[in-house]
């Protein structure tokens, strides 16, 4: 009775063994190559797609910077342009205020006349003002619409290059 019991435990037991003793042969010389051909071809991946990589993380850091470059030069360019239409409106306002003056000047009494001069004077000196700020700004507005489209023209570039090395990547798939 006493071996009924024990042969279920050595089948176990020999069962385990086998099982063992097969995890631990050596694998087929053909299976071991394959696995070694196919890591090979995996860092030889690696080590193409490792530059491109490097290369494209390089261009978009570029491409932001450019980007926030755009940015600020299309930023001056609105400031320089708000200047320049509030000069040119100032300007017009000052023109319309002196022709006011000068037809009130035609017909101003004598006591009336001296404060009216004095006001045409005024204003004529603070159009001048006027003048001067407004082709100040006409050059800045044109200076910033320059460095707009120059900063436009450098992002453009680098948008080309990124599409060309997202060609590359993609052919190399």
């Amino acid at each position: 009775m006493e071996l009924r019991k024990q042969v279920p435990v050595l089948a176990v037991a020999l069962t385990a063994v086998s099982a063992v003793a097969w995890s631990q042969q050596p694998a087929p010389a053909s299976a071991v190559d394959a696995l070694l051909a196919e890591v090979r071809l995996l860092r030889m991946a690696l080590e193409r797609q490792a530059p491109l990589q490097t290369r494209a993380q390089l261009l978009v850091g570029r491409l932001a910077l450019q980007d926030q470059r755009v940015a600020r030069a299309r930023a001056e360019l609105q400031r320089a342009s708000v200047e320049h239409a509030d000069l040119a409106r100032e300007r017009a306002h000052l023109r319309d205020l002196l022709k006011d003056l000068e037809e009130a000047l035609e017909t101003a009494d004598a006591s009336r006349r001296p404060d009216l001069e004095r006001e045409v004077r005024s204003l004529e000196a603070r159009q001048r003002q006027v003048d001067a700020g407004l082709a100040a700004a006409s050059e800045r507005r044109a200076w910033a619409s320059e460095a707009e489209q120059s900063e436009q023209a450098r992002y453009d570039d680098l948008e080309r290059w990124f599409a060309d090395l997202d060609r590359q990547l993609e052919e190399r798939r």
